[in-house]
C-alpha cells in the first residue's frame, strides 16, 4: 500500500487532473513515510505521445527537498484513455533511475488517467531485471 497525504493527493488532482494528457511531477517523501511532496513540472514539455521532464528544474527542486530530508521517491504523469499502465519509455526511464541511485530499492510509477480521474500506482525495483507491481494508493 502506498500511502499519500491528502493534500498532495488534492494537489495532483487540481494539477494533472485538469491538465492535457502527458503532463508531470515527481513525489517525494522521507524515507520509511507516507508522499509528502509533489511537484508539478510546469515547464516539462508535454506532447500527445509523451512527458519530458525537466531535468535541470526537477534537479533544483530534489537539492531543496534533500536539505529537508526529503527525497524523490516516484515520477507520475498522465496518460490519455488508452492505457493506464506505464509505457515501455516509462519503464526505461525507471530503469535509469533505479541503477543511477543504487541507494533506491524500488521507485514509483503512478499513472493518471483523465475519464474518469484515477490513479493507477505501480512500484517499479531493478535486480537484474526490472520489476513491476501494481500496488494501491492509500490517502491519509
Amino acid at each position: 500500500m502506498v500511502e499519500i497525504q491528502k493534500a498532495v493527493y488534492d494537489d495532483i488532482c487540481q494539477t494533472l487532473g485538469e491538465k492535457e494528457a502527458e503532463c508531470g511531477g515527481i513525489l517525494g517523501a522521507r524515507m520509511g513515510e507516507p508522499i509528502s511532496k509533489f511537484y508539478f513540472d510546469h515547464s516539462g514539455i508535454s506532447t500527445p505521445d509523451a512527458y519530458t521532464p525537466d531535468y535541470e528544474t526537477i534537479n533544483e527542486i530534489l537539492e531543496e527537498w534533500a536539505e529537508d530530508g526529503m527525497q524523490m521517491v516516484g515520477i507520475i504523469h498522465s496518460h490519455g484513455n488508452e492505457g493506464n499502465f506505464p509505457s515501455c519509455c516509462d519503464l526505461y526511464y525507471c530503469e535509469q533511475i533505479l541503477r543511477n541511485n543504487p541507494s533506491l530499492k524500488e521507485f514509483l510509477l503512478p499513472i493518471v488517467t483523465l475519464a474518469p480521474f484515477s490513479i493507477h500506482v505501480y512500484r517499479v525495483s531493478f535486480f537484474q531485471k526490472l520489476r513491476i507491481s501494481k500496488d494501491n494508493l492509500l490517502i491519509i
